[in-house]
């Protein structure tokens, strides 16, 4: 940003806040090398903004922020869209923690895209004189320098979702969204950059200066309103207030007084989910559900929630989407998964401690075996629990407990696994204050326990007698609490990011979404002079179809050779450890040494033992590798061979 960048943006933030009366606040984050804590201006009080010394141009610190920022702020509390505006001058620039260009230009797509899969619209504004919006972007596996200035904002942008960039610069996929979300000046007049975005986020009322009948002269001026009177009776609707209550039966909007679910929109009085997941049969991330059912902790309305939560995820996916999940109170389950087939019902079971450590064990020795270690993608813990930890008959006392359970939290961190701590207890707050190094915490510390044992905290110490030692902040937005009665809000973005979805165009304004009663992807259009043109929309779905074969096995004696270099069994029969085709136990036996390569499937399970390397065992005791075998849903006997929670 040179001075007269900067002069020009101050004219543009004077002519924004002298539009306002004093009791609007306008946010905002500044940017360089890093980017401040989201502030605010006013009428009363227009900001300046000074130019800055730095190396570089840290978008990915900003648009950080931005995510911290709306973590507790905008639509989590209004329900009311949320909009970012990027203005700048140049393009993103690597500081001196980034080793290059492409590693910071990845760092700022992966939050935008963060801010994106969270329903937020990011404009992005440049003013650079190599600057030109509606320019053709880069192709897909091209690789990015700084000279590629429109690509980046376009990226940057609503224009475009799924945006993958790789650190080397290299464009990865994109999927083309929508227009105009990137801008460029036309003129000198920068205001012009941001006046429709001013009219679609305010409601003003029409200057009647501005009409031909007050003297707007046309030829002096951006538009002149000809005002054709007209008598008629005035009728008044109320918007929908703050609490207004959470639909419990799919029936929303005006008409039945009830608003949807975070993660979906209402048409025609009915609520619909905002995005379609049933075509998708894979994960981006792995996700490992840690669910609490002691009776210390969860009552039955509790349980209620949460099986109503379970519920409404399953349902959203089609029965190929395995939903990884341990269940802990005194001790922790073995992990399992349910399906869209299959909904899981949790039930609280009678204990005396909720055994935190015990279920991060679980999910420690479930990420040995599955998720990135397999399939390479990011591995996501999401603890969901009414209470906080309560020692167990094993441990000497709520320090004991507390110790235990964040060693193992700590094991998981260090590993990569991202952790999420969802506590919907009435003194739990998300964004509290957390107890100082060098206090002793209790049972009462709520926040501050489900704080430390997500990633929004790393080397976290506490000693056995629940004193903490140390503590690094290192993210936000990992402890979340609810803000309403509706708790899927608490894990829409999680899924968003989980799974990808296609969008639900009946939740589009022009297709009759209905405003105040769940998010709409559109202007909220009310009568005017003015036609507005609305983009359109092209969504698609694609439609992956998976073939399943099943090999029967039939029991056949036979003493026919064997084996590599000699060839397969007949049909039903398996080949023994020593090269002979037969039907029983010591030729079909995995413990005994079948050859599942050239024979029927071998048996496994308590009496045939373990399946070899990369092969499932299946709920009837064959090993194998298709859905079949390898799903738990489908009784996938982990303990004697892979189930493939993820693919």
């Amino acid at each position: 940003m040179s001075q007269e960048d900067i002069d020009r943006l101050n004219g543009l933030l004077s002519n924004l806040g002298s539009q306002f009366n004093e009791n609007i606040q306008i946010p905002y984050i500044y940017f360089d090398d890093s980017a401040i804590t989201g502030k605010s201006y006013n009428s009363e009080n227009i900001l300046t903004v000074t130019r800055s010394t730095s190396t570089g141009a840290n978008f990915a610190a900003a648009l950080d922020k931005a995510i911290e920022f709306y973590g507790k702020y905008g639509y989590k509390k209004n329900r009311k869209q949320n909009n970012i505006v990027i203005y700048t001058a140049g393009n993103v620039a690597p500081t001196s923690v980034e080793n290059s260009f492409g590693e910071a230009l990845a760092n700022a797509i992966e939050k935008a895209n963060t801010l994106k899969s969270n329903g937020c619209k990011i404009y992005t504004l440049n003013v650079n004189n190599a600057a030109n919006s509606g320019s053709e972007i880069a192709a897909i596996n091209t690789t990015l320098n700084y000279n590629d200035i429109n690509t980046v904002m376009e990226l940057l942008s609503s224009d475009y979702d799924n945006v993958n960039v790789d650190s080397n610069g290299v464009v990865k996929g994109y999927s083309k969204a929508s227009s105009d979300y990137y801008r460029t000046p036309k003129s000198n007049d920068y205001t012009a950059l941001y006046t429709d975005i001013l009219q679609n986020t305010m409601t003003g009322t029409e200057n009647a200066k501005c009409s031909v009948s007050g003297g707007c002269e046309a030829e002096f001026g951006r538009e002149c309103i000809t005002i054709t009177a007209t008598i008629a009776a005035t009728t008044t609707t109320e918007k929908p207030t703050p609490t207004v209550l959470i639909s419990t039966d799919g029936s929303c909007g005006s008409v039945n007084g009830a608003q949807c679910l975070a993660a979906q929109c209402c048409n025609s009085g009915h609520c619909e989910n905002m995005y379609d997941y049933t075509g998708t049969d894979d994960y981006n991330q792995n996700v490992l559900l840690l669910l609490d059912n002691s009776s210390v902790n969860m009552n039955e309305e509790q349980i209620g929630k949460l099986n109503q939560l379970l519920a409404n995820l399953g349902s959203q996916f089609n029965e190929d989407i395995e939903i990884p999940y341990v269940l802990f109170n005194d001790a922790a389950t073995s992990y399992r998964s349910y399906t869209s087939e299959n909904i899981l019902t949790v039930r609280s079971v009678t204990s005396t401690g909720a055994n935190f450590a015990s279920g991060l064990q679980k999910a420690i020795e479930f990420f040995t075996r599955y998720g990135k270690k397999k399939n390479g993608k990011e591995n996501v813990v999401v603890i969901y629990s009414a209470g906080n930890i309560v020692q167990t008959s094993s441990e000497s006392s709520f320090g004991v407990g507390l110790a235990n359970a964040i060693e193992k939290a700590n094991t998981l961190k260090e590993s990569g696994v991202k952790i999420y701590t969802l506590n919907v207890n009435d003194s739990a707050q998300a964004g509290s204050t957390i107890a100082v190094p060098g206090k002793s915490i209790s049972k009462r510390d709520i926040n501050t326990v489900m704080e430390l044992l997500s990633s929004d905290y790393t080397g976290v110490v506490v000693k056995s007698n629940g004193i903490i030692e140390d503590y690094t902040k290192s993210g936000s937005g990992y402890y979340r609490t609810p803000e309403t009665n509706d708790y899927t809000a608490l894990y829409t973005d999680i899924l968003q990011a989980t799974v990808t979805g296609v969008k639900n165009t009946q939740c589009e304004a022009s297709n009759g979404c209905e405003f105040g009663f769940g998010p709409c992807e559109g202007i909220n259009v009310i009568t005017t002079t003015t036609t507005t043109t609305k983009p359109t929309i092209t969504t698609t779905t694609t439609i992956t179809i998976t073939t399943t074969s099943t090999i029967s096995s039939v029991e056949t004696p036979s003493e026919i050779r064997c084996g590599e270099g000699i060839g397969s069994c007949p049909e039903g029969q398996c080949c023994s450890k020593d090269g002979y085709c037969g039907t029983t136990e010591s030729y079909c036996y995995s413990s005994l040494g079948c050859q599942q390569d050239y024979g029927a499937n071998c048996k496994c399970g308590e009496n045939g033992g373990e399946c070899d390397d990369g092969l499932c065992c299946s709920g009837s005791g064959y090993c194998g590798i298709t859905r079949s075998f390898c799903y738990a849903s489908l009784g996938c006997q982990a303990d004697y061979g892979l189930c493939k929670f993820y693919k």
